[in-house]
């Protein structure tokens, strides 16, 4: 089976000759024509010149906007449209910080709050494995003025709780 995945999505060759994108769904059962393998060809070179180039940093965030975390999609309901507190966040916010660099050196945070200055990051698995970089993370952020709050992710079981949390956090 031939198939293309991007970002936790694969793109499968409809029998009519496009493409659909599918999570997890099993794949048509007709692969094998010279059409199908050069149009999956055709996806991968071209998949692979877009994520060679240097993205800015503002497609950088779109791209982890389409793409949230079930974890994200939960704090995202309870932070938008100034539902807590009245505080305005953003979700999948770049952060520049380090821009004599050419690409510029920059952060994407999982929610941000302009108004006071905070930062909410979501903890999965996978900040188990990248602690020396969550370290520097959070030093080159707070050499910005910017307070971080660090959230793992299973505390969301408890969004009452989480939403206290981050209220007392920002009024500090």
């Amino acid at each position: 089976m031939t198939s293309w995945h991007s970002v936790g999505v694969t793109l499968f060759i409809t029998d009519g000759g496009g493409f659909r994108e599918g999570r997890g769904e099993s794949a048509p059962d007709k692969w094998w024509s010279k059409t199908y393998l050069w149009k999956t060809r055709k996806l991968q070179e071209t998949h692979t010149m877009v994520y060679q180039q240097k993205l800015t940093p503002t497609q950088v965030a779109r791209e982890l906007r389409r793409n949230m975390t079930i974890p994200e999609k939960i704090l995202w309901h309870e932070l938008r449209n100034r539902k807590l507190a009245g505080y305005k966040f953003l979700r999948q916010h770049p952060v520049i910080y380090d821009p004599t660099e050419i690409p510029v050196k920059f952060y994407v945070l999982d929610f941000y709050c302009n108004s006071v200055k905070s930062a909410i990051e979501l903890e999965g698995g996978i900040h188990k494995n990248q602690v020396n970089y969550d370290l520097k993370r959070l030093n080159d952020l707070k050499n910005l003025g910017i307070k971080v709050l660090r959230i793992q992710n299973h505390e969301l079981n408890d969004i009452e709780e989480i939403k206290i949390k981050i209220i007392s956090f920002l009024k500090k």
